[in-house]
């Protein structure tokens, strides 16, 4: 992390795992404490597949994407003004980098946002070991702001355990 940058753990949940699945929610939280935040995405014209078994491990229904989501150009602006100067965190850079990439060709809109980084980056060996421990313990919902703030916590709760065993 460097000093005086933001610093933001992020998460996408999408219709499914399949080549023709699109991400649905994309959320946040501050590494630092800043403050939880997320949108859901009304699938862009073309957007069609639907997994319903992805359905029912997120919970999330194209009826609450329509009906609480924002347009894909919104979302692609948000995240460019949100994530201006920042530094982002994943737990899985790969996927979630996809999805992202995916949301913005999809919209048409430039991607300013930093790439995604490895959560890992931020912990030594010992709080890796810790962190994989902890999250293994996690009953994750697979909501994207609910596994943002499990990711933080397992980081903070793996950086103490490393404190704790020096």
């Amino acid at each position: 992390m460097t000093a005086n940058r933001l610093s933001y753990i992020v998460d996408i949940e999408a219709s499914g795992l399949s080549p023709e699945s699109y991400p649905i929610q994309v959320a946040w939280v501050g590494l630092d404490g800043g403050p939880p935040d997320g949108f859901f995405i009304v699938p862009a014209e073309g957007w069609t597949y639907w997994d319903y078994n992805a359905q029912d491990l997120h919970g999330i229904s194209r009826a609450k994407l329509l009906a609480e989501g924002i347009s894909i150009y919104e979302a692609c602006q948000r995240l460019n003004e949100t994530f201006r100067g920042c530094e982002l965190y994943s737990d899985a850079p790969g996927h979630d980098q996809f999805w992202l990439s995916q949301l913005f060709e999809s919209a048409e809109v430039h991607d300013e946002m930093p790439e995604l980084a490895s959560v890992f980056t931020l912990l030594t060996a010992d709080e890796t070991e810790e962190f994989i421990r902890i999250c293994g313990l996690q009953r994750r919902t697979h909501d994207a702001l609910s596994d943002c703030s499990d990711v933080r916590e397992a980081i903070i709760r793996a950086r103490r355990y490393d404190t704790l065993q020096s």
